[in-house]
């Protein structure tokens, strides 16, 4: 599968190829990055990911290893700003609960309020069932 760059004025333009290295997983590798490739939304100042630049190349992982864990793996390539390229891992276990998106949501002050919306749905549930058992 592959994604080509983002049409003009659709955001940071970058191009993402992925393909599927095995049964177990795929492979995302994002290159194309420019200057506004920033961290200024993350309280930083400057215009470039810490120092990064058009050499910029991110690599994600995504590999099944058993039925409830799925291993996320990214790796950060660009001999700008980086030494040698480094790779984090967050493993993640399969959850029945309701997931809710934050990550992309930058100065989203509504997630409180989104939030408390859903922990009281879930009490109004419970004093139901409890009201329910008497």
């Amino acid at each position: 599968m592959t994604f080509g760059p983002e049409p003009a004025g659709a955001g940071i333009p970058s191009e993402e190829v992925s393909h599927e290295p095995s049964n177990r997983g795929f492979v995302v590798e994002t290159t194309n990055f420019s200057d506004k490739t920033s961290d200024v939304g993350a309280g930083m100042q400057r215009t470039t990911f810490r120092g990064s630049d058009d050499q910029l190349r991110l690599i994600e992982r995504f590999t099944r290893v058993d039925p409830d864990t799925m291993l996320y793996e990214f790796t950060v390539d660009d001999p700008t700003a980086f030494t040698r390229p480094w790779t984090a891992q967050i493993p993640m276990t399969r959850s029945t609960s309701q997931l809710f998106e934050y990550a992309c949501h930058e100065g989203n002050y509504a997630m409180k309020g989104v939030l408390a919306g859903a922990r009281g749905e879930e009490k109004k549930g419970e004093d139901a069932a409890r009201k329910g058992s008497k």
